[in-house]
């Protein structure tokens, strides 16, 4: 039997609690004090993990970059859209209000109001696209050359 079996067996057989409690403390500190062989990392895979979460990096950036600039371009062409619907809008009354300032009978008013006389069957003169008008601001006439 080793010395460690005697003791242990003087000690159940008196029942001194207090060495097998010193016992017990002398065991687990010198497990504590046994250092851990870890094995190191190489320094070779610590450049690779380190390259590896260098790009990793790398592509998470160019990936927010072009969301970044895919929403710019995004809000630039809704601003367009909004201002060509806007144009369209402002188009579309700037016909009408065209299309009143054509009618006949606004063109007739227009022209009593300026001094103009509906002119006689006899003095209308025909004319054809190649001919010239020339007209004249103090007899409010017009001459064909």
């Amino acid at each position: 039997m080793t010395e460690r079996g005697i003791v242990e067996v003087a000690i159940y057989m008196h029942g001194n609690l207090a060495l097998k409690e010193e016992e017990r403390r002398e065991g687990t500190q010198k497990r504590k004090q046994a250092p851990s062989k870890r094995p190191a990392i190489p320094a070779s895979e610590k450049l690779l993990y380190l390259g590896v979460i260098v790009l990793c990096m790398l592509v998470a950036g160019a990936v927010l970059y072009q969301t970044a600039q895919l929403y710019s371009v995004n809000t630039r062409i809704q601003d367009v859209q909004r201002e060509i619907q806007r144009l369209e809008k402002e188009n579309q009354k700037l016909k009408l209000e065209g299309e009143k300032l054509r009618e006949p009978q606004r063109l007739y008013e227009l022209g009593k109001q300026l001094g103009f006389a509906v002119p006689a069957e006899e003095n209308v003169i025909p004319v054809s696209p190649d001919k010239h008008i020339i007209t004249s601001t103090e007899r409010k006439t017009a001459y064909v050359e």
